[in-house]
């Protein structure tokens, strides 16, 4: 199994890194995972945490300056993160994302995100106005979204690995598993009527190992609030900004309200044809969670990693009220909880 053998701080965010197989290369402070009694992920920041840091007690995730492959260790990462303490050789190669998920490409740019109304009910957590540019990633200049993952896509990440070989060292002095032991993630149901459901019961880290799964990212919260905006400052994330009868949200009514999820690209699609922004699971995104009680001018591809130990997710779900379907609404909880409404969208 690969590990790290040496480290030396080298300034800045950059640290020499050697492995056991005599490669090395620079890292970065900001790409180093703690693996703690629970699985999570928080950046070292400067050269007082690097200088108390035990090597058996981090991995390396991603660095383009290594000269190595890095996509074993994005497979020994999604390990740690699911409790496995084991993998192969034979599981190196990143697995390509499966020819069902449908990637639209949105064209970069500069948008108001946040919302000034007095009127908002989720004023005391919804950014002030202020303007932000959304860059691209790739070429072409587009940002890829992706609908929300149903349960088919997710299981064919917990379906990857052979759980039943894995010991099973849990943490049971605070479960935060679906599943009482790793054996019972084997042979996932992929029916049509489940896996055309969008994927629940998510924590953030677990929507964070299936990108590292597959080498791609969770939004931010400025490319998650662009893509809903459809390029026409919608005020809530449905296909035309208005009508909220299209979304799968917790009202009075007994239609649209399913009372539970509803099957991903039911509905129409935003501009930019993007299904179920709003309603039906909430989105997991990058961000740590931060009150915004300043204005922002002039923001470029803003992520915020520092502020609380809460992970913003975005559009409310099928049991949420009407102003959770608003583009400039947010919401936040801890990044170990999950349940029958929280999902996740994905971008590269």
């Amino acid at each position: 199994m690969l590990s790290i053998t040496n480290a030396k701080y080298v300034g800045g965010h950059k640290i020499q890194v050697s492995f056991n197989n005599g490669k090395s290369g620079i890292a970065d402070l900001r790409d180093i995972v703690f693996n703690d009694k629970r699985p999570i992920f928080r950046p070292l920041r400067n050269e007082n945490e690097f200088k108390n840091f035990q090597l058996d007690d981090y991995t390396i995730v991603w660095s383009n300056e290594l000269d190595f492959a890095p996509e074993f260790l994005f497979f020994v990462v999604f390990m740690l993160i699911v409790g496995c303490q084991e993998t192969t050789e034979n599981d190196s190669i990143t697995p390509s994302l499966p020819s069902s998920i449908e990637m639209k490409s949105i064209p970069g740019g500069t948008f108001i995100m946040g919302d000034n109304s007095i009127y908002s009910p989720r004023k005391n957590i919804t950014a002030s106005e202020h303007e932000v540019t959304v860059s691209s990633f790739t070429e072409p200049q587009r940002l890829y979204v992706k609908d929300p993952h149903t349960d088919f896509d997710w299981n064919a990440v917990c379906n990857y690995y052979d759980y039943t070989l894995t010991p099973k060292e849990l943490d049971t002095s605070e479960l935060k598993n679906d599943y009482s032991n790793w054996s019972e993630l084997q042979n996932l149901p992929t029916l049509e009527e489940v896996s055309n459901y969008p994927v629940a019961y998510i924590r953030w880290w677990g929507a964070k190992a299936f990108t590292l799964y597959y080498d791609i990212k969770l939004l931010t919260e400025a490319q998650w609030e662009y893509a809903a905006r459809g390029g026409q400052d919608f005020f809530y994330a449905v296909h035309n900004g208005v009508d909220v009868s299209d979304a799968n949200w917790n009202q009075t009514q007994e239609a649209p309200a399913k009372h539970h999820r509803h099957y991903v690209k039911e509905g129409n699609p935003n501009p930019y044809g993007l299904y179920n922004l709003a309603g039906n699971v909430w989105e997991w995104v990058e961000d740590n969670y931060e009150h915004y009680d300043t204005t922002f001018v002039n923001v470029v591809d803003p992520l915020i990693l520092d502020g609380s130990d809460e992970r913003c997710k975005r559009g409310g779900s099928w049991n949420y009220h009407q102003s959770t379907l608003e583009t400039a609404g947010r919401d936040y909880t801890f990044d170990y909880r999950g349940n029958d409404h929280h999902g996740f969208r994905i971008a590269r």
